[in-house]
């Protein structure tokens, strides 16, 4: 369950409270809809959810005065990048058992090499995250399988732009990698 009191804990004002109580009111099936069409559980759905309200109280004056359209573009995006990076964060956390790798007869040697391929895919993980939203939003969609033209649709840009700034957000990813890399 979605709890608001939390985001309310955020804002200033009682008229602020207010306002985003109606807004979380208006906007919370839609983003416990998209976030369980990613993560696909109500529990894990609801846990993306208070994530997303969570930001947008803490940047609440961003959404008063913006068109209802351009919320709910906001919000499906945000909600769709949360929910993959909460997919990816916890694949990465599940460690393997002894039984996984008897079963799969993987010997001392390649876990080594599993081992070095989840640290590296932690790092990756991490850089998305540094990643500033123009980059990251684009890039996510762009990993979740979506063309850039749909990218581009979604996010309000040109095509072109969309293929820019997702290879700029792989190119960012890169440096950090191997800025990380030299530490």
């Amino acid at each position: 369950m979605l709890l608001l009191a939390p985001c309310l804990a955020l804002l200033e004002t009682e008229e602020e409270e207010q306002s985003f109580s109606a807004f979380f009111e208006r906007y919370h099936r839609l983003v416990l809809k998209k976030a369980r069409d990613v993560v696909k559980t109500q529990e894990a759905a609801e846990d993306v959810g208070q994530e997303v309200f969570l930001y947008a109280a803490e940047h609440f004056k961003k959404f008063n005065g913006r068109k209802g359209r351009d919320i709910v573009h906001y919000l499906r995006l945000c909600t769709q990048s949360r929910a993959i990076n909460y997919l990816n964060k916890n694949r990465l956390e599940e460690p393997l058992d002894e039984e996984q790798i008897a079963a799969g007869g993987i010997c001392v040697e390649n876990a080594e090499q599993i081992l070095l391929r989840h640290d590296t895919a932690a790092r990756i993980l991490t850089a998305v995250e540094k990643l500033p939203e123009r980059y990251r939003a684009p890039l996510d969609l762009r990993l979740n399988g979506e063309s850039y033209s749909d990218i581009a649709e979604l996010l309000g840009i040109r095509k072109d732009a969309a293929y820019k700034r997702v290879q700029r957000g792989y190119e960012m990813i890169r440096e950090e990698v191997l800025k990380s890399d030299g530490e």
